[in-house]
């Protein structure tokens, strides 16, 4: 009895391991989505230009630039004193601030005005 268990158990291992082999062999992973060009869902008449939606007032990426090909102001984060990353940037007074890393912009955030002008500056806030 304990040697039918023992081959039972030892099968279904070869098995399940066989099955992994497989499977890891034959996957596809998925294709990024293809990019198409954005559809005017509303029938305009020909010749009426299609108007494009408003932001919402509570935006809470609004002042926030995704990717931007401008430089910013600052060589410096006014909050940690490090060299900025172009990647995390913010829109503060029509300029485009840098931060030197990713806990600065929740904290400019919480009082841009007071950290602010030590980015446009280009200096280390006390």
């Amino acid at each position: 009895m304990i040697r039918h268990l023992f081959i039972f158990v030892i099968t279904a291992g070869i098995g399940a391991l066989l099955a992994l082999v497989v499977r890891s062999a034959l996957h596809q992973p998925y294709a990024a989505p293809a990019m198409s060009a954005p559809t005017d869902q509303h029938n305009h008449p020909p010749g009426t230009p299609a108007t494009a939606p408003a932001k919402p007032a509570n935006d809470p990426h609004a002042g926030y630039a995704s990717t931007s090909t401008a430089k910013p102001v600052n060589d410096i984060c006014a909050l940690c004193g490090m060299d900025v990353d172009p990647k995390l940037t913010a829109i503060y007074r029509d300029q485009l601030i840098a931060f030197g890393c990713a806990k600065c912009p929740a904290k400019f955030a919480k009082d841009p005005e007071r950290y602010g002008p030590y980015f446009l500056r280009n200096e280390e806030a006390p």
